[in-house]
């Protein structure tokens, strides 16, 4: 299947689905609160402002919630799909703060962010060697010798390698939060080590095609930046139903590969 397939699945399915708005509405909600302190922090890092702990620890508190909420919201269309479930409510958006669900996610999610800790490491050095060559160049009153350039060469291409490297990480593993959840349903939870190697064999050859179909959003997320975030209560179901087909898709071709 191509994206305009899945997004046209996605769009299909949600707009029979009674109750989506309210299922959707805490990360809706919380992405726009989001959006809100990135852009307070932005400020005030370019006023010249210290930010206190605290306050930079808070953004990724907001940003976990919304992907706790996210996935409720996923899971519940999962079982949508499946015939498990025909409406949805608010009530299904505490799915993943079961006691069940919530502790083997949250160890998920924290060895993804170890996984992919190595490879951020490399991006930043590189945007460490840019900064450095560029303040170089600044005490040299603007004028670029060889050890600058060195610099911010060297720099550019480990920020980019290193940007590449976590992308094609981050999809490798970005099934296991789904697996997880079919594992616990199926009464098999293998450990969060299994899940994400799990992830990375179905995502093989389909790494891609997962790009594609998020890369086609982009001008809905254009626009939603565009009006502050608002117009995530009507993106953020469409997106993460279009990426629950996928995965969806991707389960029955490894079935029916293993026929």
């Amino acid at each position: 299947m191509r994206a305009y397939q899945f997004r046209e699945q996605a769009r299909n399915l949600l707009k029979s689905l009674s109750g989506k708005y309210a299922l959707f509405f805490l990360p809706s909600f919380l992405s726009i609160f989001s959006i809100y302190l990135t852009l307070r922090e932005t400020l005030l890092s370019i006023e010249g402002t210290s930010i206190s702990v605290s306050a930079r620890i808070f953004p990724l508190l907001i940003s976990l919630l919304v992907t706790l909420f996210s996935l409720s919201a996923g899971y519940t269309v999962l079982k949508v799909i499946r015939g498990r479930q025909r409406q949805v409510s608010f009530s299904d958006s505490n799915l993943t703060f079961s006691s069940e669900i919530f502790w083997k996610l949250l160890a998920t999610l924290m060895l993804r962010w170890l996984y992919l800790l190595p490879w951020s490491l490399t991006w930043r050095l590189g945007d460490y060697l840019i900064q450095l060559g560029s303040h170089s160049v600044v005490l040299n009153s603007n004028h670029m010798d060889s050890f600058s350039l060195a610099l911010i060469i060297l720099g550019g291409l480990l920020y980019l390698l290193g940007l590449f490297l976590v992308i094609v990480k981050q999809y490798s593993y970005t099934l296991a939060d789904y697996l997880l959840y079919d594992h616990l349903l199926e009464g098999n939870y293998p450990g969060a080590v299994k899940l994400l190697a799990e992830s990375h064999r179905l995502m093989k050859g389909y790494r891609w095609k997962l790009f594609c179909l998020e890369i086609s959003f982009i001008g809905w997320h254009i626009l939603s930046g565009l009006t502050l975030g608002l117009l995530n209560f009507y993106v953020l179901p469409y997106t993460t139903t279009a990426h629950v087909l996928f995965y969806e898709h991707r389960l029955q071709l490894a079935k029916d590969d293993s026929k």
